[in-house]
């Protein structure tokens, strides 16, 4: 199952299962970036509404989401729990929309 959240400025796409947002133009390049308040807050909206047990209170980033296909972001959420880092992952970008999916590091690899 994937789950869909997306506004204007990101879209961030959730693979349930792992825990779960350049376009080129004729000689010239665009390049975008979704800030580091709107990767939070799109994140812990999508965290919040589609994992209610889990209770995440937050999401900190160490800054904006590269808007390049391949691009990571490692975060920190905060739950019930206590903290963990959650990797991002743009694996889209098209017409300004930058879609991400989320991955949580094992904690051998930490």
């Amino acid at each position: 199952m994937t789950v869909k959240f997306s506004n204007r400025s990101a879209t961030a796409l959730f693979a349930v299962g792992t825990l779960l947002a350049a376009g080129a133009l004729t000689a010239c390049t665009v390049s975008y970036s979704v800030s580091k308040a709107d990767v939070e807050a799109t994140s812990l909206a999508l965290l919040q509404s589609k994992f209610p047990d889990q209770q995440v209170e937050s999401i900190t980033c160490p800054g904006a989401l590269d808007g390049k296909v391949g691009a990571t972001l490692t975060c920190e959420i905060v739950d019930i729990g206590g903290t963990y880092p959650i990797v991002l992952t743009v694996d889209d970008v098209t017409d300004g929309n930058v879609k991400w999916q989320f991955s949580t590091i094992p904690e051998s690899a930490e």
